[in-house]
């Protein structure tokens, strides 16, 4: 009898019929050690000549830009474009075209300078053109 009590006591409660409520807990297994990612090294169509190789001999032209100075410059029969700004420096294999020199693409970014202008496009439009305010040679 003292059963049956109890029973309808919790009923009477409403601890028979309230809602059950249960936790679920999923254990995943650890990750996986990160893989080191390998990059390709970047195609370079040209040789770069030494960063310690002085420019300032065999230079066949200079220029000078508000902005901007150039020297083109060869090294083992090859022309190089050395370009300097307050923004850095690059350093391009360039070739004689019309009355000036143009580099060969970096990133879809081409240098073109003659006696008038330095003028940089990327994929074809113009990004910059820079009047020269002082040349020689070329």
């Amino acid at each position: 009898m003292r059963h049956h009590q109890i029973r309808t006591a919790a009923a009477a409660l409403g601890l028979l019929s309230a809602p059950v409520l249960t936790a679920c807990v999923t254990y995943l297994p650890a990750a996986p050690p990160p893989q080191p990612i390998t990059v390709p090294a970047p195609a370079v169509p040209y040789q770069v000549p030494p960063s310690n190789s002085v420019h300032t001999t065999g230079c066949v032209a200079s220029y000078e830009t508000a902005q901007s100075s150039v020297d083109i410059c060869g090294s083992a029969g090859s022309l190089y474009y050395y370009g300097s700004s307050d923004s850095g420096s690059i350093t391009l294999r360039a070739y004689l075209s019309g009355n000036g020199y143009t580099t060969e693409s970096n990133d879809g970014h081409v240098y073109h300078v003659d006696h008038t202008a330095l003028t940089i496009t990327r994929d074809g439009t113009t990004l910059s053109s820079q009047p020269v305010i002082a040349s020689s040679g070329g």
